[in-house]
């Protein structure tokens, strides 16, 4: 270890300088927000138990089906993402799958019967996992070697604390207003960031793969 490593202060001095690099990103805060928001309105995974008895009435059998079909859309939203890669406009690919999914969050929160519950959760798994790993990669790609560990310890912040935002945020409106409002809220309200998010930041609207 070099002592320059050893030196009081340098860590957080780091990490100041983390935060600042992606403040002063072009299209990370955007990212980031659209990350935040997506989550914190929409988390349904460690609730699902919940969702599955208040929207369909079912049990055990019924979170069993709704988490598979939903790990088996991040499958393939994952390996979808291969045939984008000809699609140079990454920053608006992050905003349509976006979209897409909280259009799938509201439509959860309104669909009349279990079997198609389970296909609306699986186009939302696919949406985002298509979104998570199109945002990690953009992360990578417009990062310099010496401030990609802190950027994406910082992006590893922000999902970890919406996450957990989220589970709260989901499970204190679904026990006031009701499961199914809470994913149809949910999913407006994700949609409405995502649009803000493309309205104002232009840098994520052009960004263009090289």
């Amino acid at each position: 270890m070099c002592s320059s490593d050893l030196v009081a202060g340098s860590m957080p001095r780091r990490v100041w300088e983390g935060f600042q690099y992606v403040r002063g990103h072009g299209i990370l805060p955007g990212l980031f927000i659209l990350d935040i928001g997506m989550t914190v309105f929409t988390f349904y995974r460690d609730l699902l138990p919940a969702l599955a008895n208040g929207l369909f009435g079912g049990g055990a059998a019924e979170v069993s089906w709704l988490t598979t079909s939903n790990s088996i859309g991040a499958v393939v939203g994952a390996a979808a993402v291969v045939f984008t890669a000809r699609y140079r406009a990454k920053g608006m690919l992050v905003v349509y799958v976006t979209l897409a999914f909280s259009v799938f969050v509201f439509l959860f929160g309104t669909v009349p019967s279990f079997w198609l519950g389970i296909t609306v959760i699986f186009g939302m798994g696919a949406m985002d996992a298509v979104s998570m790993t199109t945002r990690q990669a953009m992360m990578q790609l417009t990062t310099p070697d010496q401030m990609l560990g802190r950027t994406l310890s910082l992006g590893t912040l922000v999902a970890t604390t919406a996450n957990n935002v989220g589970t709260l945020w989901v499970g204190f409106v679904a026990a006031g207003i009701g499961e199914a409002r809470t994913m149809q809220l949910g999913g407006i309200l994700a949609l409405g960031c995502t649009l803000i998010v493309w309205r104002l930041a232009s840098s994520l609207r052009s960004y263009r793969y090289p």
